[in-house]
């Protein structure tokens, strides 16, 4: 048994950093996030949020992301009811960006980073919930965007 040991530890320590890395959403320091607008123009996502937001991190080539991003648009409506104003953040390329954007809501707001990594981001796609600078709530990997309940649960709970 002893010499089992430590593959036992190393078995183990593969799975926390696992978890830790890959299963959690960082917290941000999201005055220090430098992003790019659509016109290209370097911005402070701060100077971007509104009462309720959502920042969202996606990128073009990841299959529950293109879900996320079309659960969106198909509950734009009911999430417009509820004041969420929508900031999307990727490290696509511009071109890439400018395809998810033709089908997306005028008001949501796109933005590039130079690489999710730098922002911590490893798992995709990651949801920050905001009221003003405070964070209300972290979700990684797929939300349910058409349950309104729990939205409501999350945005107002203050």
């Amino acid at each position: 048994m002893k010499r089992y040991l430590p593959t036992l530890f190393i078995i183990l320590g593969l799975i926390a950093f696992y978890f830790y890395r890959y299963k959690r959403a960082p917290d941000l320091e999201f005055s220090e996030l430098e992003i790019v607008a659509e016109d290209g123009r370097k911005t402070n996502i701060t100077s971007e949020l509104g009462e309720h937001t959502v920042i969202h991190f996606y990128a073009s080539w990841c299959g529950p992301c293109i879900g996320e991003i079309n659960s969106i648009r198909q509950n734009a409506e009911m999430l417009r009811t509820l004041g969420l104003t929508f900031i999307f953040i990727t490290d696509d390329t511009d071109e890439k960006i400018a395809l998810i954007r033709e089908n997306m809501p005028e008001e949501i707001k796109f933005f590039r980073i130079n690489n999710l990594s730098d922002a911590g981001i490893y798992t995709l796609p990651t949801s920050y919930f905001l009221a003003g600078n405070e964070v209300l709530k972290k979700q990684v990997d797929v939300f349910d965007w058409s349950n309104k309940n729990e939205l409501e649960r999350i945005t107002f709970k203050r």
